[in-house]
Formats: C-alpha cells, structure tokens, sequence
C-alpha cells in the first residue's frame, strides 16, 4: 500500500512539472493570447512627406507636415504614463533610414510612431505604425484619407485611435481630453 501511494504522488508530481513545463514555454514564445499593449515609452517619428501642396508663390509642404506632427506629439504626451520624446530628440532622424533596433538603442524607448504622408492637390493620404522597437514588429497600423482643412479633427482622430491602442481600459474622460 506504501508502495502504490508513493507511485501516484511520483506521477502527480511528474504530470505537474511537465504541465508547468509546457506553460512557460507557451507563455515564453509570445504564443499567450495578446492583452492590452504595456508600451511605457515612445518616439514619434518625423513624417515622410510625398508630394507638395502649392499656393502661388511657395509651397504649403512643411507647414502641413509639420503642424501634423506637433499636434500628434502634443495629444499623445497626454497619456496616462506614457513617456514621449520630443520632437528635438527625434528631429536629427528625419529623411532618414532607420532601424526600429537602432532607435530603441539611440533613444531608449520600447516603440515608435511612424508616419508617411502623402499629398496631392487638397488632399492627403497618410499611413500611421505603431512599432517595437525590439523585434521591429507592427503593433497598430492606421490608414487615413482626408482632406487638408481637416487637419485639425485628423489629429485628434489618429491620438484617439492611438490612445485606444495603448491603453484599452482608459475612461471615456481621459480619452476626450486628448
């Protein structure tokens, strides 16, 4: 009888190990169900800007690009525990390639904003990614098509989406005032 009982604890103990053993490595491949996305850092990126807007005598191309990404930075630095660089940290990568695994390095943040615009006549066509910065992969990814004068309500719509990404379970308060 000593005998049988020390062979069940024997199994019940293996059965456990190997259970547990075959957890961790379900959970440490990243092969776990997907919960809400835990990024503490960020750098928005300089747009990449296609085409130009003209207007008589000079081109609208900088303004509109570059009213766009100060707006974004402003509204997403207003998350809730979310530490943004600002757009001096970032400026010197701008026209530039770049690695998600280099700006991780060089600017010590756990993702990115990438965003390229495109513009033709009074309208723009732009795409938004959201990137790790340690395995390079997409973790949100928007398209917008819109005109120019809705610039304004664009920015607001892309840091909502965004805070909606970055943070599922933030009230409906917080979510407006961004």
């Amino acid at each position: 009888l000593g005998l049988l009982r020390m062979r069940t604890s024997l199994i019940v103990i293996v059965l456990f190990v190997a259970l547990a053993g075959v957890g961790f490595w379900y959970y440490g491949n990243g092969r776990a169900p997907a919960g809400p996305m835990q990024i503490r850092s960020l750098a928005v990126m300089p747009p990449v800007v296609i085409g130009t807007i003209d207007r008589g005598e000079g081109s609208e191309t900088a303004n509109v690009a570059d009213g766009l990404y100060d707006g974004l930075i402003s509204k997403i630095s207003q998350f809730p525990d979310l530490i943004v660089k600002s757009k001096g940290a970032v400026a010197r990568y701008k026209n530039d390639e770049f690695s998600p695994q280099v700006i991780r390095h060089e600017l010590d943040v756990a993702s990115m904003l990438t965003g390229r615009i495109v513009l033709e006549g009074d309208g723009l066509r732009m795409t938004f990614r959201l990137i790790d910065t340690e395995s390079g992969n997409v973790l949100w990814d928007r398209q917008y098509v819109r005109n120019k004068k809705d610039l304004v309500v664009l920015e607001r719509e892309i840091a909502r989406a965004l805070a909606e990404a970055l943070r599922p379970g933030l009230p409906a308060a917080e979510t407006d005032r961004i």
